[in-house]
């Protein structure tokens, strides 16, 4: 049931995304939303469960979703804004918020606060950032 316009796609080793134009009600039309499906052992869907239908990312809704990215077990996503927010596995620091705990939902790096995040993909198990300044 969910009506949009793709902007641009992305995947991960098992999970893929779409950032799109939404056309429902609920959300202004120009209001651009992240919809993932797949694989999300770790949450790289950005929610909770394992249901692996396409739906809306809802913790990145509020923002304006330029890109997304991902990597194995995380996903990482740049808003209008230039921040930065990543969430799935966080093992070894990959996700940059400064523990190796999982987030179910996207949280947004506070350590690149000031900087203007111009690019992020998720690799493997890592990502990699160009910021400016």
């Amino acid at each position: 049931d969910i009506k949009f316009r793709p902007l641009s796609i992305a995947s991960g080793m098992g999970h893929s995304f779409v950032v799109c134009q939404n056309h429902t009600s609920d959300v202004t039309e120009d209001s651009p939303i992240v919809v993932s499906w797949g694989w999300n052992h770790n949450s790289q869907l950005g929610r909770n469960g394992l249901a692996n239908i396409p739906l809306v990312v809802e913790a990145l809704s509020s923002e304006t979703p330029i890109t997304v990215s991902g990597g194995r077990a995380h996903s990482v996503a740049i808003t209008a804004r230039k921040e930065l927010w990543t969430w799935g596995c966080g093992r070894n620091g990959r996700l940059g918020l400064g523990s190796s705990a999982d987030e179910p939902e996207p949280m947004v790096v506070e350590d690149l606060e000031g900087c203007e995040v111009m690019e992020a993909v998720a690799g493997f198990d890592h990502s990699l950032v160009l910021i400016g300044e």
